[in-house]
């Protein structure tokens, strides 16, 4: 196993804790009330930003770490180097299903629609779905464990 490989787990899986961290404070924003200023609206934005780039980077992170797993342990070629190439080679290698690959990639239309464009109702409706691609991610690092 490449030091390399295990260096992006380990990149992976504490980008993932992080994500989770807010995913799970999400739900408690009482909480931050002494900590965050402003109204309960201002503290949602605040943690929903928050939320909003911890996904982007969890999702940089974990993809990129998967195509060095299909690369160096499934040892399967792979020539593009794009999120959406790396999922559709893990769903050919049964890596995991197609429930979870559709699921992969609308992860991924999600995360290039945080990245290009910022409008309120888009982070809205993004954030209530950050959770179930949180346990996505963690399901992949779980099984793809060097």
């Amino acid at each position: 196993m490449s030091n390399r490989l295990e260096l992006r787990y380990k990149i992976s899986l504490k980008a993932l804790i992080n994500l989770e961290l807010v995913v799970k404070n999400m739900k408690e924003i009482d909480k931050f009330k002494n900590i965050i200023e402003g109204t309960q609206e201002e503290k949602l934005n605040i943690l929903t930003d928050s939320l909003i780039q911890r996904f982007e980077y969890c999702f940089d992170i974990t993809w990129k770490y998967l195509k060095e797993y299909v690369i160096n342990v499934l040892k399967l070629p792979l020539d593009v180097k794009t999120p959406a190439m790396v999922f559709r080679t893990l769903l050919k290698a049964e890596f995991f299903t197609e429930e979870q690959m559709n699921i992969a990639l609308k992860m991924l239309e999600d995360r290039n629609l945080t990245t290009h464009t910022y409008q309120e109702d888009l982070a809205d409706k993004i954030r209530n779905v950050i959770p179930k691609y949180y346990d996505l991610m963690k399901e992949m690092l779980e099984k793809a464990k060097p």
